[in-house]
């Protein structure tokens, strides 16, 4: 009896074995059928995920080669010597930890790393001043990061591209900066850590720079004033001079003042009817008698070099005739400008009327340079007596010849060169002679000899 019941015992451990080897042979079959309370039941098999320990594997690999590439990186960055080679194992340290990081999703060093990774390439290329590649790292950084958390990236955009000249791109990039973190902390900019605050106000200067560049005044002062309570106090000073230089022109007109120097650079560029277009359409807007008079002559010169020079040298006399009356009272250096660039131009169409033979024209407008005093003054005093002294007594009288060529002379003047001043003293002794003078007529002659000697 024992012995039946110890080999029906073992039967069953048998059958209970036998049973489980099926099952696990079967796991890879459509169904498996196990036993379970007396009923047989289909089940669906379960595969054995082992892709998981194999990207494990994979991604500890590309974590391994990249801690080799950065000692190799770190050796060479002390040294300080193969920058190239430095690019070349920043990109293969990039890629490995890309791939890592799809291999091991869970493991939080790996962003960390590659963060790093990406500050160490975009400090590395910036510094060799590779553009293209630092920006394409930028970017891949910016969309790296949450939305509040990209604006370094987006300031090193904007700061790239004011360093390639694309102030555009530049003002672009630092707006959305700005934009970025006046929505994410604007709650509590003013308290946050100084180091935050400074880069809020490099940000704001470093706008206001791309936009002086685009002469986007309007914007450079929004960005001035912006970045004023957040400067430190040694720096105050240079901002207020700054926001001096466009707040005081038209007693702070700064969206005229935008388009003036628009028209400025028309002018500069010798587009002088596009020029004075824009300075007509300022006019009406401008608040001030002063920045009023500097339009005016910014036309008037357009005019005159444009080809239009009657109108021109007109508008500039009417400018010179409207000054006294005035109200408030012009400034007496304003008015002597005024005065100095008239003077100016009236000389340059002398010069064209006495090369075109015109003397009668040319004494008339030298005679007008010579009155007021500019840096032609003594040019036209010397050219009078040229002129009146070829023409005779039909034009003036020899004493006009002489006191315009004494006013013209001078020893130690360095305007006139050695050969003018060898002409004018044989004007001069000419001159004495015709009026009976000849001490003072053999004293210039003999001055017109030691200046030929020297």
């Amino acid at each position: 009896m024992s012995y039946m019941r110890k080999k029906k015992n073992s039967l069953i451990v048998l059958m209970l074995l036998v049973l489980s080897c099926a099952v696990v042979h079967a796991q890879n079959t459509d169904s498996v059928r196990v036993l379970l309370n007396g009923y047989i039941q289909p089940v669906t098999p379960v595969a054995i995920d082992t892709s998981s320990e194999t990207n494990e594997i994979e991604g500890m690999k590309h974590l391994h080669s990249f801690q080799q590439h950065y000692l190799q990186f770190s050796k060479l960055q002390k040294a300080n010597r193969d920058t190239l080679r430095q690019g070349d194992l920043l990109h293969q340290m990039r890629r490995e930890l890309q791939t890592a990081e799809k291999e091991l999703p869970t493991d939080e060093r790996v962003p960390r790393y590659l963060n790093s990774v990406y500050m160490l390439s975009e400090r590395h290329f910036s510094a060799r001043e590779e553009w293209d590649t630092y920006l394409n790292l930028v970017n891949e950084h910016y969309y790296r990061n949450v939305p509040c958390q990209q604006y370094m990236q987006l300031r090193q955009m904007a700061a790239a591209y004011a360093a390639l000249e694309e102030y555009e791109l530049a003002v672009s990039a630092y707006s959305f900066t700005i934009d970025r973190l006046e929505t994410c902390w604007s709650d509590s900019l003013q308290a946050r850590r100084p180091s935050f605050v400074n880069f809020f106000y490099s940000t704001q200067l470093g706008r206001a720079r791309a936009a002086e560049k685009l002469m986007q005044i309007a914007l450079t002062v929004q960005s001035l004033n912006a970045a004023m309570p957040f400067a430190p106090i040694k720096q105050r000073p240079q901002i207020e001079l700054w926001l001096q230089r466009y707040t005081q022109w038209d007693n702070g007109n700064v969206v005229a003042f935008e388009h003036y120097l628009h028209a400025v650079t028309l002018y500069d560029d010798q587009n002088y009817p596009a020029a004075v277009d824009l300075l007509s359409e300022i006019f009406p807007t401008l608040w001030t008698n002063e920045a009023r008079i500097e339009v005016q002559l910014r036309v008037a010169q357009a005019n005159y070099l444009s080809g239009d020079r009657a109108r021109g040298l007109t508008e500039m006399a009417a400018l010179l005739n409207s000054l006294p009356d005035m109200s408030p009272a012009v400034t007496d250096s304003l008015k002597s400008l005024c005065r100095q660039i008239h003077a100016q131009y009236v000389y340059l169409q002398a010069q064209r009327e006495y090369a075109a033979g015109h003397d009668h024209e040319a004494f008339s407008y030298f005679l007008l340079a010579s009155e007021v005093e500019n840096r032609f003054q003594r040019m036209a005093n010397y050219m009078l007596a040229v002129v009146t002294a070829r023409n005779g007594k039909a034009l003036m009288p020899v004493d006009f010849v002489i006191e315009y060529g004494l006013r013209a002379w001078d020893d130690d003047e360095k305007e006139l060169t050695t050969t003018q001043k060898i002409s004018l003293a044989h004007i001069l002794t000419q001159a004495y002679q015709q009026q009976g003078d000849f001490d003072a007529a053999e004293k210039w002659k003999l001055r017109r000899l030691d200046i030929g000697q020297l």
